[in-house]
């Protein structure tokens, strides 16, 4: 069943085809009432829905040590439960960017930071923001099909921000980005090389 909109549009909720169809592409008709089924068609893709727990953040918004007071950004990668990067937008996140300010020598609170979201259509969001020396909580939880929030991977993540950055800390391309695909190369291969010798 589906509602007319106007002379152009019909909406029509997506039926639930895990079980029986999947995940792939198909085609639309409509028919109205006893009629034929309409001879043009249009593209539909049925996918898998985006999971919380598979899905992660990455970029320099995220590290620490970045220039304070110059713009950053991170990416948020969303998959579904294969492991599968998803190829569309229209995610529903719940995000909070908070900066810890002291009061006086032992009490501090979190001030929200403002961002910018911004959906590439593709399944990669990507968060605009910028903050001031000191201490950062960035929590991303996407909203899944019940209405839940749950937390990306890796969420709570703790950036950190200096005046005495070094040069492009804040770039995809810049040093801390290095830095933490070195680290983490160096901590596979120490973890190989552990598991090897037993």
């Amino acid at each position: 069943q589906g509602q007319v909109i106007d002379d152009e549009t019909i909406m029509v909720p997506t039926p639930n085809v895990v079980a029986n169809i999947g995940p792939k592409a198909c085609i639309v008709r409509v028919q109205i009432g006893v009629r034929d089924l309409t001879t043009t068609t249009a593209n539909y893709q049925f996918f898998l829905n985006t999971i919380a727990e598979k899905s992660l953040c990455y970029g320099p918004g995220v590290l620490q040590e970045q220039q304070a007071n110059v713009p950053t950004r991170f990416t948020i990668q969303t998959r579904n439960e294969n492991g599968e990067n998803r190829k569309s937008g229209r995610e529903d996140f719940v995000i909070r960017l908070q900066q810890k300010v002291p009061l006086d020598e032992q009490k501090f609170q979190y001030e929200d930071l403002p961002y910018e979201l911004v959906d590439k259509n593709n399944g990669q969001y990507e968060i605009h923001y910028q903050a001031s020396e000191g201490d950062v909580i960035v929590e991303i939880k996407l909203v899944d099909e019940n209405g839940k929030p749950r937390p990306i991977r890796g969420s709570p993540f703790k950036p950190t921000f200096t005046k005495m950055a070094r040069n492009k800390a804040n770039e995809y391309t810049g040093p801390l980005i290095t830095s933490f695909i070195t680290s983490t190369l160096k901590g596979l291969d120490d973890f190989f090389q552990t598991t090897n010798t037993g």
